[in-house]
């Protein structure tokens, strides 16, 4: 049987980005399309959530820029688990991540996991 993992992804927001991304991720968790661009229900998970960071500063008034973070407790290896969320959503990673520093133009499930 599987052991638990969590798996957390951050990805810093391109500049002026924030609020599209806040505002697709509240459209996305407000209507019926999360289970179609994020369908957890059919993989081993037990939590999934998206978070946004807002930019802020550090101690000694660095800037550290916006980011978002995925966090994600699976019954299932790392590498299996991350295959399968890169195929199965897809669609929706690239929506959400394309607002994302360094994301792939044009990501097929290969080029997602290795973002």
């Amino acid at each position: 049987m599987p052991h638990q993992v969590a798996i957390t992804i951050s990805a810093a927001i391109r500049p002026g980005e924030v609020a599209a991304v806040t505002q697709l991720l509240e459209q996305i968790d407000s209507d019926d399309r999360r289970q179609q661009l994020l369908p957890f229900e059919s993989m081993s998970v037990h939590f999934a959530r998206f978070v946004v960071l807002d930019e802020t500063t550090d101690l000694t008034g660095a800037t550290i820029g916006p980011s978002l973070v995925f966090l994600s407790d699976v019954d299932s290896p790392t590498g299996s688990y991350l295959r399968e969320l890169a195929d199965k959503a897809g669609e929706g990673l690239d929506q959400i991540f394309v607002h994302c520093e360094d994301y792939p133009a044009s990501p097929g499930p290969r080029q997602r996991v290795d973002y």
